[in-house]
């Protein structure tokens, strides 16, 4: 093995090539040591140095030793190996493959309690962390997959969107969709669908009035409904009428904006601007093509009866829109205009089912379930009763859907009011909680607290009417 040394009392240092020999034999550790060197490098003659050193080989003798021990002779002869460590290494190794060496046990040194401990503490945290190391890794990876497929589940079965969007807006959009139907939550879902509108925007440059961009505002505007900001709601309705308003072909979405304005309108007691909107909605309908109004003008009452007479026109947006449009003129009082729609309504649904055997059965109860609180209003209340009956038998026998079961709880909580205000507070008690159950199955929320509110009523009124009797 070549090493470098160097002789400590020569002028300028020179290096020289050292051949190092170490092999063992007889249980005697040799080292031959052996260099030529010259004292300048103007001096062509070389001259040759030749050094063996021995020294027993015992159960003592060690790697440390060894190289301590040669460190020691050389050193002494003005000899200095820059790696001890590794010609040893790698030259006594070489003549352990020729040379049978004894083995004797090591001499441990014998360590204290602190250190014992120290180390195994020691090695104990390093356990640890490993095993921190991998479950957190680990978790970090499911969540990663559990979350990409959750996307994909969303993507592919639930709720797809389009697929000429960034990444990043439809991962928004699913967030969306997760925030609003699977795990509720109205503030977040806002933020996932202003990021999503403003990365369509910006980023995937997008016009505001193409159909993507009209489709994010108006989950924008069903968020607001849901949280109560009916103004904003309206506001950021009227934005997406304009829109559609600029663009041919868009009439089924036009009509169910207006309709939306419509019920929103009423719901903030803007009767005429909402009566305006359902009144241009059954226009479009009809099949004509007006300009949008001016929410400012006079508002003129929509009395014509000529609609329940075609057929033709009779769907579900129509329905819909005729009933908003009674109910407004049953909240001003106009009794004979809500009736006329309502009669007229009921009688285009039932020639329609008996035609066309189209199932409007639902729909049917609701109207009944309207006549019923019309004619209670105004003092009819066996009329009254006759209609809600019909109509809770009509929506029990379609138990199932949710528009029947959620006619079925208000028109229990109207018979409940009846009976209660007739004084028999044990059938209105029957009467809440059954339209409480059905509340239920239809999830119609807010009937369950109105309906539950009811029922305490009456119970409270029966419990003080117990306690006075005790006395």
């Amino acid at each position: 093995m070549i090493m470098q040394l160097y002789r400590s009392n020569l002028f300028s240092l020179p290096k020289f090539q050292k051949q190092v020999k170490v092999h063992v034999n007889n249980n005697i550790v040799i080292a031959r040591l052996s260099a030529r060197y010259r004292f300048s490098s103007l001096q062509p003659k070389s001259f040759r140095t030749e050094a063996t050193y021995a020294f027993p080989f015992t159960t003592a003798t060690t790697t440390t030793k060894i190289t301590s021990h040669l460190r020691f002779i050389t050193q002494n002869s003005k000899f200095f190996i820059i790696n001890y460590n590794a010609f040893f290494r790698n030259s006594f190794k070489r003549q352990q493959q020729h040379i049978h060496i004894p083995s004797y046990p090591l001499i441990k040194r014998q360590q204290t309690a602190f250190q014992i401990a120290f180390k195994q503490a020691g090695r104990e945290f390093l356990r640890f962390l490993k095993y921190l190391f991998i479950s957190l890794l680990s978790t970090v990876l499911i969540g990663l997959l559990s979350w990409r497929g959750y996307h994909f589940y969303i993507e592919h079965f639930l709720h797809p969107t389009p697929t000429k969007l960034s990444r990043t807006a439809r991962d928004c959009l699913r967030g969306a969709y997760v925030r609003t139907n699977l795990s509720p939550d109205s503030h977040m879902a806002e933020i996932y669908l202003r990021q999503a509108l403003q990365i369509v925007l910006e980023k995937d440059k997008l016009e505001i009035n193409d159909p993507i961009v009209i489709d994010i505002l108006q989950l924008l505007c069903d968020n607001f409904v849901w949280r109560g900001s009916l103004h904003d709601a309206i506001m950021q309705y009227k934005q997406i009428l304009e829109l559609l308003l600029q663009q041919p072909q868009n009439e089924g979405r036009e009509i169910e904006i207006a309709k939306k304005l419509g019920d929103l309108y009423i719901r903030v007691k803007e009767y005429n601007t909402a009566e305006k909107y359902l009144v241009w909605a059954i226009g479009l309908l009809q099949g004509n093509k007006v300009e949008l109004f001016n929410e400012n003008d006079e508002s003129v009452e929509f009395t014509s009866t000529s609609i329940f007479t075609n057929s033709s026109l009779i769907n579900k947006d129509f329905i819909a829109i005729t009933d908003l449009l009674a109910s407004i003129y049953a909240k001003q009082r106009k009794y004979d205009y809500a009736l006329t729609f309502y009669l007229g309504l009921l009688k285009m649904i039932q020639e329609k089912q008996k035609i066309d055997d189209f199932t409007l059965k639902c729909w049917e109860a609701i109207i009944n379930c309207h006549l019923g609180e019309i004619f209670y209003d105004i003092g009819k209340y066996d009329e009254a009763l006759g209609w809600l009956q019909k109509g809770l038998s009509i929506a029990k026998s379609n138990s199932g859907n949710k528009d029947c079961d959620e006619c079925a709880g208000v028109i229990l909580n109207n018979l409940g009011l009846i009976h209660e205000r007739k004084g028999n507070n044990e059938l209105a008690i029957s009467l809440y909680t059954n339209a409480i159950e059905f509340a239920e199955k239809a999830q119609d929320f807010i009937g369950i607290e109105d309906f539950a509110r009811n029922l305490n009523r009456v119970q409270l009124q029966d419990n003080e009417i117990i306690k006075e009797q005790k006395k």
